[in-house]
């Protein structure tokens, strides 16, 4: 295990180290064009709810998940699974949805000092990373049980695809114009983390003899429309003052 995470972390810094470096060269010499700055700040906002949140849950039910794997009792594992899935769609879908939506207004307000073009830039970024936080808590948790079984190698797969993706985007996003990288290499990181999440319910369900996710699929789509509907005044009042 301390070999897999040695790997992963030495997969995503890389990954890393070359999307500093884009964004720096984007800024170099330039004005105006959001970079390595702006970025960082979106992704502060991102992980923010994550890290208070979907973090929490998954260290609290990292140790049933290992009782579940440790006894090989593929059902109550399955369980566990299913539960944990259901807990982050109502946790994190609203959030991820009230973000995405208020983005501008979050960002003018937490970073008020900047100015205004430099606060756009950031909820530009913002509202393409959030399209991630479902996915990636969705990741993590499936990580989660391949940990339990004291597996590292898909977990590393996993983190392999993310920074893969992640690396052609931002190879891509290179070659944008200037005020587009940041956004660019956002899409990537995003991109990269619906594929491993949507990868590792895959592997994580082949791993437990492939339980009935109906009742995930119901809670996440249940989850999303409420939080549309309860958006709409917002969303609404948003475009009147836009227009």
């Amino acid at each position: 295990m301390a070999i897999w995470t040695l790997a992963i972390i030495t997969i995503s810094q890389a990954g890393l180290l070359l999307s500093t470096n884009v964004l720096n060269e984007a800024t170099d010499g330039v004005q105006g064009v959001p970079g390595l700055a702006a970025y960082a700040n979106a992704f502060l906002l991102f992980i923010l709810p994550h890290s208070l949140i979907a973090t929490s849950l998954l260290t609290a039910m990292l140790p049933s998940l290992s009782r579940a794997a440790a006894a090989d009792d593929r059902p109550l594992l399955a369980e566990q699974y299913r539960r944990g899935l259901r807990l982050l769609a109502t946790a994190m879908v609203p959030i991820a949805v009230a973000m995405f939506i208020l983005a501008p207004q979050i960002t003018a307000l937490l970073f008020v000092l900047t100015g205004p073009s430099a606060t756009n830039a950031i909820a530009s970024i913002l509202m393409i990373l959030i399209l991630g936080l479902v996915p990636y808590g969705i990741y993590l948790l499936s990580q989660r049980v391949f940990h339990a079984y004291q597996e590292g190698r898909p977990p590393f797969q996993l983190q392999v695809v993310i920074t893969s993706v992640s690396v052609v985007a931002i190879i891509g996003a290179f070659f944008l114009p200037n005020q587009y990288t940041a956004m660019g290499i956002a899409a990537g990181q995003t991109a990269g983390q619906i594929v491993a999440a949507t990868l590792a319910v895959i592997w994580v369900r082949r791993r437990i003899d492939s339980p009935d996710m109906s009742d995930v699929r119901r809670t996440y789509l249940g989850a999303f429309a409420a939080s549309l509907m309860a958006a709409a005044p917002t969303l609404g009042i948003q475009l009147g003052l836009d227009t």
